[in-house]
């Protein structure tokens, strides 16, 4: 039997996908005036049109697949930012952003007018994601389409639009299992030396996510003044997905490292990056540097080819889930500290590393090797 499991190749690591009616928010504003479809004017797009939406993206080049701003009532991203407030996470409203402005972009290039988008129009866009260089991965392409379906879905509710073009349009189905690997103990202690070799700030990005299994959207989102000491343990205070914060104890060794890297600094974000803005102010770091720095101290550990290519932030999650289980935590203790609402989520990354070892493929290799 081998010692390392099978490791599977980790694109684009997505946010969970939107149902496909919108959450409703308690303090959502009705009184405001009827809302109605107006087309945009691309040589006129700073101008408001009170008690008007515009639903058409721009220009490829407008920067509208890449990040959008809500440019008043009447901008061409309003429609977009009022039907993101029903959602709580700023990650969450971020990646519903970027996917439904690919969308708006997509209607802009093929002459398309979002309000008047027809089924057959979806299912367009649905085989150019499945044709997409390089592959975008299954929960991808499912995300992406469902967050169209949810924007679509909260303005028809609103008497704005006339349908949703993307409610029945197929999705792919997502993998069965997690799509990332587990290291195993002697990997993930090797993962920590290089990592402590590398510099505080590497040691520590390396050590709370193996320690904590916290996602490395929380680490980034982390403040220094989120540190406390609380019943003689040292304490983390992050923001999980929906808005909820946890308190998480920190190991006195990490706790060390962590008051090295501060050296008395008591505000501003926990771990900075090394840029800052034009301004000065200090920048947190981004998933993209971690994402970077987890495979370049995977390089520097050592660790098999194939786990560098597939090294990702949530794969220490994975890792958390599977060493705890190993250790014979109960599963409803790993379930808190990882944050999941749903338990089948902790046992999925469980079972992952189980199925391999117990796979019949090893029994079938023994009774069939020549001897």
């Amino acid at each position: 039997m081998t010692d390392e499991p099978t490791p599977l190749a980790v694109t684009d690591r997505p946010d969970p996908e939107p149902p496909d009616t919108p959450p409703t928010t308690p303090d959502q504003d009705h009184s405001q005036p009827p809302i109605t479809p107006v087309m945009w004017n691309p040589q006129n797009t700073d101008t408001a049109t009170p008690g008007k939406i515009i639903f058409r993206g721009g220009a490829p080049d407008s920067g509208t697949g890449a990040g959008l701003t809500l440019a008043g009532l009447g901008g061409p991203n309003a429609a977009i930012e009022i039907w993101l407030r029903a959602y709580t996470s700023p990650n969450t409203r971020d990646a519903y952003r970027r996917d439904v402005g690919r969308w708006f972009t997509w209607c802009y290039d093929y002459g398309i007018e979002v309000a008047d988008a027809r089924r057959g129009d979806v299912d367009a866009y649905r085989a150019e994601l499945d044709d997409h260089d390089p592959p975008l991965a299954a929960r991808t392409r499912r995300r992406r389409l469902a967050a169209i379906s949810s924007f679509y879905a909260y303005w028809l509710i609103e008497d704005v639009l006339p349908r949703n073009p993307a409610a029945h349009v197929r999705r792919p189905r997502p993998p069965d299992e997690p799509s990332s690997i587990a290291l195993t103990r002697s990997q993930a202690v090797a993962l920590i030396g290089a990592a402590d070799n590398d510099g505080l700030r590497s040691a520590i990005v390396t050590r709370l996510l193996l320690e904590t299994g916290m996602r490395v959207s929380e680490l980034c989102g982390a403040d220094a003044d989120d540190l406390a000491s609380t019943s003689g343990h040292r304490t983390l205070d992050i923001v999980r997905k929906g808005g909820k914060t946890a308190t998480l104890p920190i190991t006195p060794a990490t706790a060390h490292l962590i008051d090295r890297y501060l050296n008395g600094r008591a505000e501003g974000p926990l771990l900075r990056s090394s840029g800052a803005k034009s301004d000065g102010v200090p920048q947190p770091l981004d998933r993209g540097y971690v994402r970077h720095l987890l495979r370049r101290m995977a390089l520097e550990a050592g660790l098999p080819h194939e786990v560098c290519e597939a090294m990702h932030p949530h794969v220490l999650r994975h890792t958390v889930a599977t060493l705890l289980d190993e250790e014979n935590i109960p599963v409803q203790e790993i379930q808190r500290l990882l944050g999941h609402t749903d338990p089948r989520t902790t046992q999925s990354y469980i079972d992952k590393r189980k199925n391999l070892d117990a796979s019949p493929v090893y029994i079938m290799g023994r009774l069939l090797a020549r001897t």
